[in-house]
């Protein structure tokens, strides 16, 4: 069966069919570009590459017949005759395959730093085998990758064949050239456009190292690595390059992102006025990569929060990262609650950390919290140590509005808790509601949580991100001030702020995001809610679900990035949702 391809033809000659004979027999064949007739040599060596890609390296192409399919037209005036333009051209190749050619004789040649057998460990060209050209180009591919992990970047390899052509199949003798280029010390990194990042910052980033030979220099992991670190605006591609004694210098152009950023974001729920949030964050200080960061977070009614966070992320230029932070909270006249947490992490890879944390908290009673209910202190007086393990996975191809990857946090804590009030305590049998002597427990609870997101490319602008988020308490017993909360634009889109509470809160989300440019996107959402209340003073045990959607808007814009969302759940109509603006200003 002929197999065609058409080609517009140039100047109005109409389009092109190909068809290739080989040794008598017709043969399917679609050039890989539309070539018009005028470029027959180009069609003929690409046939010419498929048969030796098959084993023949001596095939050619003998001939080649071009039917114009010109046909007379009607009669023109005076009398003359005319051709109509031709409709189809006809083009069919004549070509030979030749002797097929197998291995006779594989030899590396000049190989010192690297044993041979080694090297022909990696070949899948073997002796007694057809030819394969594609084959050969994979395995000098997979043998200088060796020599540039083995610290030989400028390795060379050139390939010589030899062909007895007394035998049938040919014989072919491959000959392996190697020019090893010796060993190449890094001297030096360099990063033009760099005015804080100090070089021992992007050596820790890059696992490159000064002083030692270059090994496995991969400039586009390298420079996949400093874009992840969300410390630079623009990383061009890595270069290497050899001073005036021979030495590597690697070049890494960059552009540094803002050494801070102002973040603020303003919502109005129906029912519970303003709130909002500020973020300021100070990234990049002193070149290293360090972080300094204060939130200060509005809540309805009379909640506030207030977080300060203090990271280094490559102690003494190790893979050890430190962070220290504070938290405070105050819910009205329910409670206050204060937790000072450190944290000592470990870089694995460019993606993969481990991490280990321990926390000191503090829960004092408000004049509402200490009330008692069902002649139980709503919120006693607590002290709590918490100590933990976590991991943290990120790989994205950008950290704004990233097109694929997938990023995965998992923290598990175990700790003590010793709670005292005046009154009965939750699970304390015996004590009189009205007593005066302080009740003191000490209780074990454990704390999970979980954040996944995946970002998934549907077509060229368009881009699925599907994940989740839990947050899990297990206790003996439990009261208002341990559990999490659930609700609001950073958790459950559609509610307003720490709507819900319980031992468990989880949230699917989904969103479908159209982008506008590298770091613009539209967005609609759908989040899912779950919520596992335990029995408090106060009532009994609920689960629920709670949907909500809404759509939203990233602009890039000259004062910052605009963030925009509209969001409902089922309880409200169309024009009752929750809006949030947000502003990231650079400083």
């Amino acid at each position: 069966m002929t197999a065609q391809v058409l080609a517009q033809a140039s100047e109005g000659l109409g389009p092109v069919t190909w068809t290739l004979w080989v040794d008598g027999q017709e043969e399917g064949f679609v050039p890989e570009t539309p070539f018009p007739v005028e470029h027959l040599d180009h069609v003929a060596r690409e046939a010419v590459a498929l048969l030796q890609a098959d084993g023949y390296p001596l095939a050619r192409v003998d001939s080649a017949r071009v039917d114009t399919g010109r046909t007379p037209g009607p009669q023109a005036a005076f009398g003359t005759s005319t051709f109509t333009e031709p409709r189809m051209r006809r083009v069919t190749l004549y070509a030979t395959r030749g002797p097929e050619a197998r291995v006779a004789e594989v030899r590396i040649e000049g190989a010192v730093a690297l044993d041979s057998l080694a090297l022909g460990a990696l070949m899948g060209t073997r002796v007694g085998a057809p030819l394969r050209p594609a084959q050969l180009r994979a395995d000098l591919e997979r043998m200088l990758a060796a020599y540039d992990e083995a610290g030989y970047p400028l390795a060379q390899i050139d390939v010589e064949q030899d062909f007895d052509t007394s035998t049938d199949p040919l014989g072919l003798r491959v000959r392996l050239r190697v020019q090893e280029g010796g060993s190449l010390p890094l001297v030096r990194l360099e990063v033009p456009g760099a005015e804080r990042t100090r070089p021992a910052f992007v050596e820790r980033v890059t696992a490159l190292q000064v002083g030692r030979p270059l090994r496995g220099f991969d400039p586009a992991e390298v420079q996949r690595r400093m874009e992840e670190t969300g410390l630079f605006d623009q990383v061009d591609r890595p270069e290497l390059a050899l001073d005036a004694d021979g030495q590597a210098v690697v070049r890494i152009p960059v552009q540094e992102a803002a050494p801070g950023t102002f973040d603020v974001v303003l919502g109005y729920l129906p029912e519970g006025g303003l709130v909002g949030n500020g973020h300021l964050v100070l990234r990049h200080l002193f070149g290293a990569g360090r972080e300094v960061a204060l939130k200060l977070d509005r809540r309805p009614g009379l909640a506030s929060r207030a977080e300060v966070r203090a990271a280094d992320p490559y102690v003494a230029g190790t893979a050890l990262g430190v962070a220290v932070g504070f938290r405070g909270e105050q819910r009205d006249s329910t409670f206050g609650q204060q937790a000072l947490r450190g944290e000592v992490s470990w870089r694995l890879s460019a993606d993969l950390q481990l991490f280990g944390s321990v926390s000191r908290e503090r829960t004092r009673p408000g004049e509402g919290g200490q009330q008692l209910v069902g002649g139980v202190q709503q919120v006693p007086r607590a002290d709590a140590w918490f100590t933990g393990l976590g991991l943290r996975f990120e790989r994205v191809d950008r950290r704004l509005n990233p097109r694929r990857g997938q990023t995965l946090e998992v923290h598990v804590e175990t700790g003590r808790t010793s709670r005292s009030a005046r009154g009965a305590l939750p699970g304390v049998e015996g004590i009189p509601a009205d007593s005066q002597a302080a009740v003191q427990q000490v209780i074990r609870q454990e704390r999970v949580r979980v954040h996944l997101r995946s970002y998934v490319p549907l077509f060229r602008r368009q881009v699925a991100v599907v994940g989740g988020d839990a947050s899990l308490l297990r206790s003996d017993q439990f009261v208002l001030s341990d559990l999490f909360q659930l609700g609001g634009t950073a958790s459950l889109r559609g509610y307003d702020e720490d709507r819900f509470e319980g031992r468990l809160v989880a949230r699917l989300l989904g969103e479908y995001r159209y982008q506008l440019d590298p770091t613009s996107y539209a967005l609609a959402f759908v989040d899912v809610g779950y919520v596992d209340r335990p029995v408090l003073q106060d009532g009994r045990a609920t689960r629920s679900w709670h949907p909500g959607y809404g759509i939203g808007l990233v602009v890039d814009t000259p004062l910052g990035a605009v963030n925009v969302s509209y969001a409902l759940s089922p309880e409200d109509r169309l024009s009752n949702g929750r809006v949030h603006v947000g502003l990231s200003v650079g400083l």
